[in-house]
């Protein structure tokens, strides 16, 4: 017997209602608490601590997730500034067999991890890059 998670046939969908999705919101932690709450024996109440410590726990969670939103923006922003500053520089690149490639970055494109610049007709990592021989001018 399998399990299907979701059919699709004639533009009709269905998505199966026991498969959670990958984050949970601060409106889904109030109804699990709120169902705790309402099926707990009301002589063997749950400790006050505790619970807090729960709602604690969810606020937490949720600045971990905002700041986790903001780094990935800061490093998209970063790498489009990589990408922009390395295009007409002179860049020394350090192969994956050890040999050393030098030349003018013709073009850069910033991706979600990594910049690939172009030096004549192939592509790089910017991470392989070992220097940049040709420093901005000071202004």
């Amino acid at each position: 017997m399998s399990d299907v998670a979701a059919i699709s046939s004639t533009g009709t969908s269905y998505q199966d209602p026991r498969i959670v999705s990958k984050s949970l919101t601060s409106d889904d932690f109030v109804k699990i608490m709120v169902t705790q709450l309402s099926q707990q024996d009301p002589f063997k109440a749950q400790d006050t601590n505790a619970m807090m410590q729960n709602f604690m726990s969810m606020g937490n969670f949720q600045a971990i997730q905002e700041m986790t939103t903001n780094m990935k923006l800061v490093q998209e922003q970063q790498a489009g500034l990589l990408a922009e500053s390395l295009v007409g520089r002179t860049v020394e690149i350090t192969k994956n067999d050890g040999s050393l490639v030098s030349g003018v970055v013709a073009s850069a494109k910033a991706t979600d991890s990594d910049v690939t610049v172009t030096i004549g007709s192939a592509s790089y990592s910017s991470k392989d890059i070992t220097s940049i021989l040709n420093p901005v001018p000071a202004t």
